[in-house]
This record gives C-alpha cells, sequence and structure tokens, in this order.
C-alpha cells in the first residue's frame, strides 16, 4: 500500500517507441548496475546453452525485443528502466501511422 509505479510510453512517428518504468523500491532491491551485470550474464551464449529457453528472465527477453536498454538508480532504493525500439522501415514499406 502506497507505493507508486510510474510508466510513461513515449512514441516519436517514424523513429522509435519507448517505455520507462520506475519504482522506489524496497531495502535489498537490486541495484543498476546489478541489473547491467545480470542482463550481461543472461545474454551470453553460454547461459542459454545451459538454461534452454526456459529460465532466462525478463530482462533478457525485454532485451531482446529493445534496442536500448538502460537501468538507472531511484534513490532511495528503486529502479528505473528505459527501452527504445527504433521503427525504420524501407521507405516503399511505410504505413500510415495515426
Amino acid at each position: 500500500q502506497g507505493d507508486e509505479i510510474k510508466i510513461i510510453f513515449i512514441s516519436v512517428k517514424g523513429e522509435y517507441i519507448e517505455f520507462i518504468v520506475e519504482d522506489k523500491g524496497t531495502k535489498g532491491n537490486m541495484t543498476a548496475a546489478e541489473m547491467n551485470r545480470l542482463l550481461s550474464e543472461r545474454m551470453g551464449p553460454t547461459y542459454e546453452q545451459k538454461l534452454g529457453v526456459r529460465g532466462r528472465g525478463l530482462p533478457q527477453i525485454v532485451a531482446g525485443w529493445t534496442d536500448e536498454v538502460e537501468y538507472t538508480d531511484v534513490k532511495p532504493s528503486g529502479l528505473r528502466v528505459r527501452v527504445r525500439k527504433y521503427v525504420i522501415m524501407a521507405p516503399e514499406k511505410k504505413l500510415a501511422l495515426k
């Protein structure tokens, strides 16, 4: 109760979509540095060979789908994750975005 989670969606037509999720966290949460280390480990080819498709975790799934992933610490013990996916299409295949 009383927890706040911010979710921001940004769309720049024809360029990218971006999601930012932020919370204040609780004591003992992972830091941005720890999340980056975990992501690096899970993106390595040997990690998937050990565990197969299951057990890779949300960070690896998100990183595989996006072009940019950034973790930032939020005081006192929270975390902000920003993911961006570029939407670049060949000119003849561009769709009308509204």
